[in-house]
């Protein structure tokens, strides 16, 4: 049997929250080891398992291309994490009117784009930085499940409503 629209909804919104915490502990990082070089996170766990490489990365603030199209200094050339920030309490905050299709297609257009993000930033990771970042990983599972639940909610609205 399949999931209800408010069991769905539930997945979503704790997913949701589980991505805000992911950002926030991202962007704490971030901030601590720019202001701090010799800060170690929990999740810098050898040379090649390392969360800070990544997140202090050229492709660390505006998934590397804002820098290229906008400039260094642009308003946008901001870390990722704020990015997912957005995305993901926009997520939350749209799961609170659970039965609208309209918001719920909104949050599986996201979830296409985070999960286009994640693609690049998967390939960033492994094929130029070379190194794993359990973080980065966990938030790629998430945006990918995430994307799941928010389908399936959203086909369950759009089936209801004929």
């Amino acid at each position: 049997m399949a999931p209800s629209i408010k069991q769905l909804n539930r997945v979503v919104m704790a997913l949701a929250a589980v991505g805000v915490v992911l950002c926030v502990y991202t962007y704490v990082v971030e901030t601590k080891k720019e202001l701090d070089s010799s800060y170690e996170a929990m999740c810098d766990i050898n040379e090649h398992i390392s969360c800070t490489k990544v997140f202090t990365s050229e492709y660390g603030k505006g998934f590397g291309l804002v820098r290229l199209i906008a400039g260094e200094d642009s308003a946008f050339n901001v870390p990722n994490p704020v990015y997912g920030l957005v995305m993901y309490s926009s997520v939350f905050l749209f799961s609170l009117s659970p039965t609208s299709l309209t918001l719920s297609l909104i949050q599986v257009c996201q979830c296409v784009l985070a999960n286009i993000g994640s693609i690049y930033l998967g390939c960033i990771l492994y094929f130029v930085l070379q190194d794993f970042c359990i973080v980065c990983v966990t938030t790629y599972v998430v945006n990918f499940v995430l994307l799941i639940a928010c389908t399936q909610k959203y086909n369950q609205l759009k089936n209801s409503a004929n």
